[in-house]
């Protein structure tokens, strides 16, 4: 835009390598998930239904973190994303593990009561269950592992976490 209206005349970042190191997708295992929910559990109780409705809906951080109560349709099983990361409406469909959750969290506005990220409580527990090489978006990773490992086609994966 400014190269449109002439403030610049070049991209000084159009150097810069946008591109992610997509080379290795990380999951929790079944024992590094039991050691985190300990941690969890122990140190952060009221923060367990936020890790489980993401580990159950593959919801990016931005997504969860902005959810507002009125976009979450406990009867009909779903929340909507008003504006995903490609700028369209998702609605994403809820098992019983996030339907749970949500009972739990539904907050006055947002779903996870207006917290904006889970970094420091979620980054102590990592280190505290000895997770290593793990973030929060590695919980969107984990629930398409589960979904694949569970037999689910590809399609099917691709739709329920775009």
């Amino acid at each position: 835009m400014a190269i449109r209206i002439r403030k610049v005349h070049h991209n000084p970042a159009r150097q810069v390598d946008h591109r992610e190191d997509n080379t290795r997708v990380r999951f929790l295992s079944a024992c590094e998930e039991s050691a985190l929910r300990k941690a969890i559990q122990a140190n952060w109780p009221d923060r367990v239904a936020e890790f489980n409705l993401s580990l159950n809906t593959g919801l990016r951080l931005s997504e969860q973190y902005g959810l507002l109560c009125e976009n979450a349709f406990i009867p009909l099983r779903i929340v909507t994303i008003p504006r995903s990361k490609n700028g369209n409406i998702r609605h994403v469909p809820l098992n019983q593990g996030a339907l749970q959750a949500l009972k739990v969290l539904k907050g006055s506005e947002f779903v996870c009561c207006g917290a904006r990220e889970p970094r420091r409580w979620f980054e102590a527990a990592l280190k505290q269950a000895q997770v290593t090489g793990f973030s929060w978006h590695c919980l969107r990773h984990t629930f398409a592992s589960r979904l694949v490992m569970a037999v689910i086609d590809l399609r099917t994966v691709q739709e329920l976490r775009p």
